[in-house]
This record gives C-alpha cells, structure tokens and sequence, in this order.
C-alpha cells in the first residue's frame, strides 16, 4: 500500500513538472511575440524618425519602404527565434530547427546582396560626383559615348538631356569608371554671332 502511494506521488509531482514546463514554455511563447511586435515598432519609429525612406527617395528616386521592411523583418526574426526556443523547450528536433534558421539567414543574406550589388557601387560613386564636383547639372558632358547636357544628380545616378531631346540616365559608377568628357559652354556672345 505504501508504494502504491508513493508512485502516486511521483505520478502527481512528474504531472506537476510537466505542466509547469508547459506554462513556463508558454509564457516565453507571448513574450517573445509581444517583444518582436515591441522591437519592429522600436525600429520603425527610430527609421522614421531619422527619415530613412525620404532620405533614400531624395537621393535616389526610388521608393524602396525600408522603414516598413527592417521593422517587418525584426519582428518576424524575433518571433522565429522565439519559435525556435519554444520547440526546443518542448524537446522537438532542433537539428532540423537550427538547419532551417540557418537556411532562412542565408536566403535573406544573399538576398540583401543581390538588392545592394548595383546601389552600393553607385552610391559609392554619387559621393565622390558630389565631393569631388565633377560635374554639376547645367555642365555639357560626354560619357559612354552620349552627349547632353547634365539635367539631375542623385546619389545612384546622373540626369542627361541630349541635343535630340532624350533623356539618358547614366549610372555613377559608370561615370567613374569610364570617365567624364567636359564640353565647353558656349558663350552667350558666340551664340549671338552664330545668328
């Protein structure tokens, strides 16, 4: 009779621990959510605040939503992460879990690569446009064989009108690889003799 209530005990204690375990792992589930909703919220307000899209769209042109994306991304990386430790609590494959982080990183990583490879270089090279003044709009310019006159400059990419009336976007990089042929203005003086 003794033992019997012995290993009712242990049954009840094992019962006890068990469903503690489960509460604890629950627990870590919310608050994991609840910081991954916190921090994308953090880092959406900070992008704002520092005016990342404007900034970007001013010197690009182009309405990339990095703000809305960073903070999406944090938010769905906290909650996997968390996902990640709640199966792990529970004692489910974590080779096949840690496998499949390991593959979700590097998607994003060459992802990122492959969406930078051409922005970086030619932010790189707008700097230096800018810095150096190598051109400025209103110059008359020929690069990679087309000649016009300089019309914008932005951080990725520069603005030429031709004498036909064509718009021509030139990449930075391209202009400071290939280099940039200055043209002479001419005077208002000339141009009235012309007539």
């Amino acid at each position: 009779m003794i033992e019997y209530i012995k290993k009712g005990s242990d049954y009840l204690v094992n019962f006890r621990g068990i469903y503690l375990q489960y509460l604890v792992n629950l627990i870590i589930l919310l608050i994991g959510f609840i910081l991954g909703k916190l921090a994308g919220k953090i880092v959406a307000r900070i992008l704002h605040e520092l005016e990342v899209d404007s900034i970007i769209k001013k010197a690009s042109g182009v309405d990339v939503n990095l703000e809305h994306r960073l903070s999406a991304f944090v938010t769905y990386l906290i909650y996997f992460i968390t996902i990640i430790i709640f199966l792990n609590n529970l004692g489910v494959a974590t080779t096949l879990l840690e496998i499949i982080f390991i593959a979700v990183v590097i998607v994003v990583v060459i992802s990122l690569v492959l969406a930078t490879k051409d922005f970086i270089p030619n932010a790189f090279a707008g700097f230096y446009i800018y810095r150096k003044k190598i051109v400025k709009e209103g110059d008359i310019i020929k690069v990679m064989g087309v000649k016009g006159e300089v019309v914008h400059i932005n951080l990725v990419e520069t603005k030429l009108k031709t004498g036909e009336g064509d718009i021509v976007y030139i990449p930075n990089s391209s202009m400071t690889k290939t280099g940039v042929i200055k043209m002479k203005k001419k005077s208002k003086k000339a141009r009235k003799h012309i007539k």
